[in-house]
């Protein structure tokens, strides 16, 4: 995996928090993707974090589409 495709998906995972808690504080957005086991205690992406990317990405490319 290339550097960029890696800190795309760091990335659109944290959005996806943000998202989820309604804020704009990155620190929460973590400790939500911890708590919801889309992260590890050092902030890595799990199985199950990689899996929402995937979903993630592939509704991004649906938007740009349609």
């Amino acid at each position: 995996m290339s550097t960029y495709s890696k800190i795309t998906n760091d990335e659109l995972l944290l959005q996806h928090c943000l998202r989820k808690n309604k804020t704009t504080d990155r620190d929460q957005a973590l400790v939500y993707g911890r708590l919801s086991g889309f992260l590890d205690n050092s902030n890595k992406i799990t199985p199950s974090g990689a899996n929402l990317v995937k979903f993630l990405k592939f509704d991004l490319a649906h938007e740009r589409v349609g």
